[in-house]
């Protein structure tokens, strides 16, 4: 059994931009679509790319189809402002310009442009918070709502941590797709959410001659944050049974236990927390990429938690070019706690033939004259631990690269299990692989022509 833990990638540009055209090209262009004289302007282009695939353990690998899609159009998205001392809430971004329609890839990228005005009171010390595909998103206002089960944001008194522990920011976790459905669509998504801080006096962006005494950007101005990305993350984990065997085939894969909701937003109590991309991003280092902490509802997992069905999504089939696309199940989870506990899930496989043969029925009652499978034990046990052996999910402590142990169901991995036999024991692989991260490279500031000059709007 394979074990493997990969990452998904997306690019996020903050730039000044032309036009609604989501391409490359228009980011290239040299004349910006100018905004009102005297307001700074930010422009925005996300950038998700598509699939690719990793083939040893331990590696990164994108992500494909819905579990890169934001979903822009249906206005399912936020992109706040807030400050780097408290981390309270400043402002909402509120683009003027956006896409009217899901960009085609271009290269396996999908390309998403905005332009909106930057609110006065931002600064230039600040951190951007991006939440996607959450379906409902707090209002702003002039003060808190007393209401039970109420939230709103309030400047200057709502935190990052208000936002990513309110109830509004749990999601339901998704139920076994009917018949004919996928795991995702567009009704179906995965939460994204990221975060990074900003300091545009850092000479590092070259603008300080454009910061006002006041500490506030100039007007028309335009600056440049590409070089610091911002890493989003998804708040699911997907969960893959692979059965690489020409004999045989699963007749139901289920997890005997899950959560029934999860969080859109990481986030951990532990002394060191920083309400930044730090928290999660480690530039793939993957002993520690990415969120290593579950972020629960209730802070424990469900009491009376249920089994969940896996999808078939395909079956054993030899392609023309003498390759072999095996058996899999899938289904895609919000995070579990395994590690330290007694409730923790496993997953059963239940083989429809197990060993293609018969032997003759036993003459008991109706059995008489049947035949009946060889294996009087069709379902096998899959534990979330090193190997997906139950002697080392026996051993309660984290597994590490180098020690046997359990694995949670982190956010943003993948928790991949590769049966190649199944008779009297059950052998396989295990790989758990995270996401490569989906990357937010802001801009905003300053536009500039092919020489390298500022451009500025000529007044009348």
């Amino acid at each position: 059994m394979k074990h493997n833990i990969f990452s998904l990638s997306a690019a996020c540009l903050i730039a000044g931009v032309v036009a609604s055209s989501c391409s490359k090209e228009s980011l290239a262009s040299p004349d910006p679509l100018l905004p009102a004289e005297g307001v700074p302007t930010l422009g925005i282009s996300l950038g998700v790319e598509g699939a690719t695939r990793a083939t040893n353990p331990g590696e990164f690998e994108p992500g494909s189809g819905y579990e890169n899609y934001l979903d822009i159009t249906g206005n399912d998205y936020r992109i706040y402002f807030f400050d780097t001392d408290n981390n309270y809430y400043l402002a909402t971004f509120d683009p003027y310009l956006k896409p009217a329609i899901n960009p085609e890839p271009e290269e396996g990228t999908y390309y998403y442009t905005f332009m909106g005005q930057v609110p006065s009171n931002v600064g230039t010390r600040f951190k951007l918070v991006v939440a996607a595909n959450w379906g409902t998103y707090p209002e702003e206002k002039e003060e808190a709502d007393d209401a039970e089960g109420s939230f709103s944001l309030v400047k200057g008194e709502t935190t990052i941590e208000d936002l990513t522990t309110h109830t509004g920011s749990q999601f339901e976790a998704l139920a076994t797709p009917a018949e004919g459905e996928d795991w995702l669509g567009p009704k179906r998504l995965i939460p994204f959410y990221g975060v990074r801080s900003y300091d545009l006096t850092d000479e590092k962006y070259g603008v300080n001659q454009y910061i006002d005494s006041e500490g506030n950007l100039k007007k028309d101005v335009y600056v440049d944050l590409t070089g610091d990305a911002l890493p989003l993350l998804r708040a699911m984990a997907r969960v893959e049974v692979i059965l690489n065997n020409a004999f045989a085939s699963f007749s139901s894969v289920k997890m005997t236990r899950y959560n029934s909701k999860g969080y859109c937003a990481p986030y951990s109590d532990a002394e060191g927390w920083q309400f930044d991309y730090t928290d999660y991003y480690h530039d793939y280092d993957w002993d520690t990429d990415f969120a290593r902490v579950p972020h629960l509802v209730g802070g424990t997992n469900d009491a009376n938690a249920v089994e969940l069905e896996f999808k078939k999504v395909s079956s054993r089939k030899e392609n023309d070019d003498k390759t072999v696309t095996p058996e899999k199940w899938v289904a895609y989870v919000p995070e579990y706690i395994n590690v330290g506990t007694d409730d923790y899930t496993v997953i059963t496989v239940t083989l429809a033939n197990p060993d293609g043969e018969t032997v003759p029925g036993t003459g008991d009652g109706d059995t008489e004259g049947t035949d009946k499978p060889e294996w009087d034990n069709p379902t096998k046990t899959i534990y979330f631990a090193t190997n997906g052996t139950k002697e080392s999910n026996d051993i309660t402590t984290a597994a590490t690269r180098s020690e046997a142990g359990r694995y949670n169901i982190e956010r943003n991995n993948i928790y991949r299990f590769t049966i190649t036999g199944m008779t009297t024991e059950v052998k396989f692989k295990v790989d758990v692989t995270p996401y490569s991260s989906v990357v937010l490279e802001p801009e905003f500031g300053l536009d500039r022509d092919e020489n390298g000059n500022i451009i500025y709007p000529q007044s009348n």
